[in-house]
């Protein structure tokens, strides 16, 4: 039987290991939000974790903001051992299948063109084609978050991406100072 998806609320020391354990592995620092922000989203109600199988026997992860106005799927990853081996299209596809939302959904990618050298690049272009298969398409917007480039992907009907975007990273940094000195929206 393939496992399914579950939504969580985690208790802070379980999102903390899920962090510690996973998330600073897979992914770098720079694109890492402080573990003290995710639980803040997370109590807002509006922040969920998901876990492909049980939190002690996970094929992957995500981590995604959604309300009515926009919905980002902000970190998803196959877990360490889990990896090219189909887990990530099964449970991204599973993922997409289980979650209904009022609005489409989008997602950063780092951008291929601004990579430190033509492995990064590769691994880069390889990350938005795995998305592209599953029906995610660039929607031509780019942003700069604390100085990392992404390309923005979508998926479904979502009728402003510029503005779903600047909402959700408003919410992400609601510090409107910190928020213009750190995000910028192409």
């Amino acid at each position: 039987m393939l496992p399914e998806w579950r939504k969580l609320i985690l208790p802070e020391e379980t999102f903390e290991a899920l962090y510690r354990n996973h998330m600073q592995v897979d992914f770098p620092p720079a694109e890492l939000k402080p573990l003290s922000r995710m639980l803040a989203l997370q109590a807002s109600g509006h922040y969920g974790v998901c876990t492909y199988g049980a939190v002690d026997d996970m094929q992957a992860y995500a981590c995604f903001y959604a309300d009515e106005r926009a919905a980002l799927l902000d970190y998803f990853a196959v877990v360490r051992g889990r990896r090219a081996q189909g887990w990530g299209s099964q449970a991204l596809t599973a993922l997409l299948q289980h979650h209904s939302l009022k609005t489409g959904l989008i997602l950063e990618c780092e951008d291929p063109d601004l990579s430190a050298n033509m492995a990064e690049a590769r691994l880069r272009r390889r990350r938005i084609h795995f998305y592209e298969r599953l029906g995610f398409t660039d929607s031509g917007i780019r942003a700069t978050i604390f100085g990392t480039s992404y390309w923005v992907l979508e998926r479904g009907r979502v009728d402003d991406v510029r503005g779903a975007l600047a909402y959700v990273y408003g919410q992400f940094v609601p510090d409107r100072v910190h928020y213009e000195a750190n995000v910028f929206i192409h």
